[in-house]
């Protein structure tokens, strides 16, 4: 496979890396750029964010930054335990991520409080990395798997049930059909009676 060769490393790498780092895949040294791009844009950011509305701004980011200092940690202290199950971990990683942001977006255009450290799906990958830090991983491989596959089908049968759940309501409150806002919808009785006393209380305060 051309990704799996050493050609980019050999034309433009080769002769002044050698010394000090071997032969690079292709597919290497795409990661690598990829990462380097990735720390330049996290930095330029973050950067903007607090120059312009400060420390809060930051504070709701506290979430992803245990996400990605975690998930360092893990591998480091366990190589092997990502590269196990590779679609598994990135399941995992973006199913974390896609809680977080989801939350954060909701909070956002619902004028609520965003809350970073109620973020409870955060807990098994914590219990995780005190796991890897305290117990003995010889020969415990299959029970490090079993929990991070029972983790990710979890996380995700949480998160379609939330969304489900989430985007019923918001169709229901706003009257409206998910991906379809033409076709009039008929509004339940119920809904009709809870709308009238909150106008009725708002009329009388």
């Amino acid at each position: 496979s051309y990704w799996q060769t050493t050609s980019w490393y050999d034309a433009f790498l080769g002769h002044w890396m050698s010394s000090f780092i071997g032969p690079l895949r292709n597919a290497d040294i795409m990661v690598g750029i990829a990462t380097i791009l990735c720390i330049r844009e996290m930095i330029f950011k973050t950067t903007l964010v607090f120059t312009r509305y400060g420390w809060v701004a930051l504070y709701n980011l506290i979430p992803m930054m245990i996400i990605a200092t975690l998930s360092f940690y893990i591998g480091y202290m366990e190589d092997q335990i990502w590269i196990r199950l590779p679609r598994t971990t990135l399941w995992l990683i973006s199913g974390l991520f896609t809680e977080i942001v989801t939350q954060l977006m909701l909070d956002h255009i619902t004028d609520e409080t965003y809350q970073p450290f109620q973020r409870w799906v955060l807990l098994p990958l914590v219990g995780l990395a005190i796991a890897v830090t305290w117990m003995d991983t010889t020969n415990e491989e299959g029970m490090y798997d079993d929990f991070i596959l029972m983790y990710t089908s979890s996380l995700w049968s949480y998160l379609i049930m939330k969304m489900t759940v989430v985007i019923h309501e918001i169709c229901v409150v706003l009257n409206i059909w998910c991906f379809d806002i033409v076709t009039p919808r008929q509004q339940s009785q119920v809904l009709v009676q809870q709308q009238q006393v909150y106008a009725n209380g708002k009329k009388h305060q």
